[in-house]
């Protein structure tokens, strides 16, 4: 079977070279917008230029009959929108499934339950105590089914991470938003943070009984914001999905006094646009580690912490 990814691709603004095979009508790769690795989707199981695709985390939609020079009659367009109408209905409803399960059964709760004393020695190595634990729900899996990056299907073992936001009609209540899976064997370790297929990519919140306050930490990673938390501040900390994929955050700041930009010291770039994008509010701060490592490795203490975002030094 031919595994290499079309070149018409090209025409419409994506590298066939960064796309892999995903099922017979579809391939995956990064998106033009956000990035990633697999997270957008071209279906190409029409006639070309018949083809549309789009993004499971910003939204970002492709129509290659509208970008393209290409004859064709009402009828093929007409098809083609319908098509990809019924593709868009069934993820639609899949999500709305799948957030439906995890919320209905509380799932992450059972998760919880399985995590075992090594389990939670991780978590603690990492830099989370156990009553850290048992408040972010955080859990394990002993199979966990995903596609690596040829298509394939694998069955690891991961630890669960079920992101909660502040629930602004009940207060002091968590709502559940999405799950996140951090595989044990990931082939490519950067790819080794999955969300559940069918849910959304989002922001987290390291405290999600409380709301949103008015001065902000941004950092790159669920595990990396609840460090942070933990050991440097007791200010507000969220967390990006990663350096390519904000998941909503600009829009949850919006209205925040002070917003300090912390990505990995890799993410230099993709930070300045992030805090474009939040606007006059938001400053960038660099370190020269990873802020998780800084705390638990380099000994970096509050009040370093409180000084590195105060005057943007590096560390």
């Amino acid at each position: 079977m031919n595994r290499t990814a079309p070149v018409e691709l090209t025409q419409i603004g994506l590298d066939p070279h960064a796309f892999k095979y995903s099922d017979d009508r579809s391939w995956r790769g990064p998106c033009p917008v956000c990035g990633g690795h697999r997270r957008f989707v071209v279906f190409t199981d029409h006639e070309w230029p018949m083809w549309n695709g789009w993004c499971d985390d910003c939204g970002k939609t492709i129509k290659a009959w509208q970008m393209v020079t290409y004859q064709i009659t009402d009828e093929q367009r007409a098809a083609a929108q319908a098509k990809a109408a019924e593709y868009e209905r069934i993820r639609e409803q899949h999500r709305r499934e799948m957030l439906a399960k995890f919320t209905v059964t509380e799932l992450w709760q059972e998760l919880h339950r399985r995590l075992s004393a090594e389990h939670v020695a991780q978590w603690e190595a990492w830099g989370v105590p156990v009553e850290w634990q048992n408040y972010l729900e955080l859990g394990y899996t002993p199979d966990k089914a995903y596609y690596d990056a040829t298509g394939t299907l694998k069955h690891t073992p991961a630890y669960t991470i079920p992101y909660f936001h502040y629930n602004v009609t009940a207060q002091d209540q968590k709502q559940f938003a999405t799950m996140q899976y951090r595989l044990f064997n990931a082939d490519n370790l950067a790819d080794r943070y999955r969300f559940e297929h069918g849910l959304p990519a989002t922001y987290y919140q390291t405290v999600p009984t409380d709301p949103i306050e008015d001065q902000v930490v941004i950092c790159e990673g669920a595990k990396k914001g609840i460090v942070t938390r933990i050991s440097l501040t007791n200010l507000c900390v969220l967390a990006v999905p990663s350096k390519g994929s904000w998941g909503g955050i600009v829009e949850a700041v919006k209205q925040c006094g002070r917003v300090h930009v912390l990505l990995d010291p890799d993410a230099s770039l993709q930070a300045v646009r992030l805090a474009r994008a939040i606007g006059k509010s938001a400053h960038v701060v660099r370190l020269n580690h990873k802020v998780d490592d800084l705390a638990t490795q380099y000994g970096m203490t509050g009040r370093d912490f409180e000084s590195a975002i105060r005057w943007e030094r590096i560390v």
